[in-house]
């Protein structure tokens, strides 16, 4: 419930558990200063969650794929997925120069396949992985196993800023992403939005479009 024009209440946001990072919990504390009398429940699950039936009142998600009919949907920001290996493994193992290099070194893949679709200059690749470990999904664990040594696997590009890794962690194959996903806020459509919805909704939009490091690289596929 909000008066006098303040947001107040409880917002249920629920967000893939990869974004469960140092810049969503800066994005969330500069959130709590400005409307203080909103409690954020934050909930990071990988599953498309229905927001009525859940219980939700926004998702973050990140997708290349067609939304669901009946949602409003606000574009935040492209992302692209990019290899990732520890300096450690990288002066154990060495680096991979080629997509096919991939067959020769130690892979975490993410679901039950057995390779990967890249991206490249002359159009897809499907890269054979050796694979070690699998995680069911895109998750922070992945990023930790990285980083661990245990093998090379793609990353969203924001992890090479995260604090708690950028000084483990380094880009390789950068010439060939994963294919590009966009992030989004979604919600349902509604007569009158709640203002907590709509202002956490601006709020993200804010911070999406702070300049990051990664920016430019989203599309064009450079080195970070």
């Amino acid at each position: 419930m909000s008066v006098s024009g303040v947001p107040r209440g409880t917002l249920r946001v629920t967000a893939p558990s990869w974004a469960a990072t140092r810049l969503m919990a800066d994005l969330l504390a500069d959130y709590r200063q400005r409307y203080p009398e909103v409690v954020v429940d934050m909930s990071f699950s990988d599953r498309f969650v229905d927001l009525v039936a859940d219980g939700y009142d926004l998702a973050i998600r990140s997708t290349a794929d067609e939304l669901p009919g009946g949602l409003i949907a606000r574009p935040l920001r492209p992302m692209s997925f990019v290899f990732a290996a520890s300096k450690e493994y990288l002066k154990r193992c060495g680096v991979p120069q080629s997509p096919e290099d991939l067959a020769n070194h130690d892979c975490i893949m993410i679901g039950n396949g057995d390779s990967w679709p890249l991206k490249g200059p002359n159009g897809n690749i499907e890269a054979p992985a050796r694979v070690v470990l699998r995680f069911e999904s895109m998750s922070v664990a992945l990023t930790h196993a990285v980083c661990a040594g245990i093998g090379l696997a793609p990353l969203p590009r924001m992890a090479f800023e995260d604090p708690m890794f950028n000084d483990t962690l380094c880009p390789i194959l950068t010439q060939h992403p994963l294919r590009h996903f966009h992030q989004y806020a979604i919600y349902v459509s509604r007569k009158h939005l709640p203002l907590k919805i709509r202002t956490f909704e601006d709020h993200l939009i804010e911070y999406t479009h702070i300049p990051r490091p990664w920016d430019g690289a989203e599309t064009a596929g450079h080195s970070i």
